[in-house]
């Protein structure tokens, strides 16, 4: 062996490989930390398979979607849901997904399905503000009520040359989180954007969208990272098309202090360190509606805003395998807006758009659609969407959920002791629960 002593008698491997474990077989990531030379460059999709990527040579930091495919029928239609009154008058395909990030077929589920688990937090937080019980503490809880109504987009970009092309993730985000507390931004998901588009080659990647100049910023972006992933352009890999451009994205709460007057504008660049943030506009304002779920429900799908922005940002956020693509910061953290019980389901059916007639499962056979018997002994299985938020609790206004089933038995004999600590403090409001 290369480095150490060869192996002796006692230690050598058993001869008969099914004796051996699978994964003892593949070589140790630690070995094997370079390329091996003349190795061919990863293109995407990726030319290596999935456990080469994983055991031989160390994971890189890539965008969703431009792993290998999961499995041989990712992608693949097998059912279908159409109307039951005449299949002629919707009827809508269903691909199999995997739900695997790095898979070029099923990363846009998986991204669907995590920005409906953030638009659900954040609606689960605004459900709970409107109901705040203002006795208990009416400052923070009258803060909580302010600050919800205004749901933002905000960028943070490092200052040129301040992280080097190998930085580790981690370290810039802490510094995100840091920059974020000072200049006021109290909550909300973010997500680290490693790169950005090269500036020459945007121009190329309008001239394959239809009337990009109309489009908003968010919208293009979206559309420019979609031909990316397609390598539109022809250049051989997605990484041709981007530059090291570390910066945060922010969906969340805050006030950013005033930048009107000169003073001001130099007292927030001296606050932020040389870091730029700023408010993403979307068209007239910079807020992003919160309307209620069930507004946003049109008959055959949702269009919510809030998971609209949430999935612009995890589209192209720094993806690893094994780590998260997004976390939360501020009073987000799941230590201080936690959880209470499971999310309470509201099923709505989806109509057809032509006859409102219900929409149910089956299979498109020859151009004849079978009906999936419910299973009840219903004639059909109908396609459901659930429209519901998170019920969550907000440490220092709420008790902590096991405290909160004691209190309600015996209401009248609990109090609670207010601790002499600072909403900003990340404590406990109430750290004391007595009887009188």
């Amino acid at each position: 062996m290369p480095g150490g002593c060869p192996l002796t008698a006692a230690s050598q491997p058993p001869t008969d490989r099914q004796a051996v474990p699978e994964r003892a077989l593949r070589p140790s990531p630690s070995l094997t930390t370079e390329r091996p030379k003349g190795a061919t460059p990863l293109l995407y999709p990726a030319t290596y398979p999935i456990d080469t990527i994983f055991h031989s040579e160390p994971p890189l930091t890539a965008i969703p979607g431009t792993g290998n495919q999961t499995k041989p029928d990712c992608g693949t239609f097998r059912t279908a849901f159409a109307c039951t009154k005449d299949a002629s008058h919707f009827m809508q395909k269903v691909p199999h997904k995997c739900f695997n990030l790095s898979c070029p077929a099923c990363f846009s589920a998986a991204l669907t399905r995590a920005s409906t688990r953030i638009a659900q937090k954040f609606r689960g937080y605004r459900a709970r503000v409107d109901t705040l019980d203002l006795d208990v503490n009416p400052e923070l809880a009258y803060h909580h009520r302010a600050m919800a109504k205004h749901l933002n987009h905000f960028v943070l970009s490092p200052p040129v040359g301040k992280y080097a092309e190998n930085t580790v993730c981690k370290k810039i985000v802490a510094a995100s989180r840091r920059i974020a507390a000072l200049v006021g931004i109290e909550a909300g998901m973010m997500a680290l954007h490693p790169w950005r588009i090269k500036d020459e080659i945007k121009p190329r990647l309008g001239r394959r969208c239809k009337k990009v100049e109309l489009m908003a910023e968010d919208t293009k972006e979206k559309k420019f990272w979609a031909l990316i992933r397609e390598d539109a352009l022809g250049l051989g890999s997605w990484r041709e098309y981007i530059r090291w451009s570390p910066h945060v994205h922010i969906l969340g709460y805050g006030y950013l202090p005033p930048q009107e007057t000169p003073e001001e504008k130099t007292a927030f660049k001296k606050l932020t360190k040389g870091w730029f943030v700023k408010k993403i506009k979307r068209g007239s304002g910079y807020d992003i509606e919160q309307p209620a779920l069930i507004d946003c429900f049109n008959g055959q799908e949702v269009e919510d805003p809030i998971s609209a922005v949430a999935y612009y940002i995890l589209s192209h956020a720094a993806y690893r395998p094994g780590h998260n693509l997004y976390s939360y910061l501020g009073f987000f953290n799941p230590s201080k807006l936690r959880k209470d019980g499971k999310s309470k389901n509201n099923k709505v059916p989806v109509v057809c758009p032509k006859c409102n007639s219900p929409v149910a499962f089956g299979e498109d056979e020859y151009g004849s659609f079978k009906y999936f018997p419910g299973s009840r002994g219903d004639l059909w299985k109908p396609r459901l969407l659930n429209l519901r938020h998170q019920d969550v609790l907000i440490m220092g206004i709420d008790p902590p959920p096991e405290k909160k089933k004691n209190i309600l038995k015996e209401l009248p004999g609990y109090r609670a002791v207010a601790a002499d600590v600072t909403p900003s403090s990340g404590s406990w409001l109430f750290d004391k629960w007595g009887q009188k």
